[in-house]
């Protein structure tokens, strides 16, 4: 059936992009930022390779596994039960990820360091939530065991 090989084959590269984001927010978790300057360019490294795959992992989430959910419902009822009843949680799950992008992400402006240890304290709080639900909607669906 090919929604079910959709869903398996985008869950698949959901776990392999859950694994990326968990070793770039420990990278960036272990930064210095009260480094020298000479530390600050490896530095911004890894906070610009932390937002690309912080996006591509909800970007997946959202225009992939949630949408062909949502497409093929009748083969899954009890995974949109638990994304109807998760659905704050991942929209402001969604939002905080968006917004760390938007303030790390400094293509067109000076980076500003400051309270980057708060805010990925907060962050990482944000994709454990985000990892919650989706492993219960993995459950639910009776997939990946």
């Amino acid at each position: 059936d090919q929604p079910e090989t959709d869903i398996m084959h985008a869950l698949k590269e959901l776990l392999k992009e859950r694994q990326q984001l968990l070793v770039c927010f420990c990278a960036a978790a272990g930064l210095n930022t009260s480094a020298e300057q000479d530390v600050v360019v490896d530095q911004l490294a890894v906070l610009k390779r932390l937002c690309e795959v912080l996006m591509d992992y909800y970007a997946l989430w959202q225009f992939e596994i949630y949408d062909l959910l949502l497409k093929n419902g009748d083969h899954y009822p009890q995974a949109l039960i638990e994304l109807q009843q998760a659905s704050d949680i991942l929209d402001q799950s969604r939002s905080i990820a968006v917004a760390f992008n938007y303030k790390y992400d400094f293509e067109s402006r000076k980076l500003n360091m400051d309270g980057l240890e708060n805010y990925l304290s907060f962050l990482g709080e944000e994709i454990a939530r985000q990892i919650a639900v989706e492993d219960r909607v993995i459950h639910a669906m009776g997939t990946l065991h």
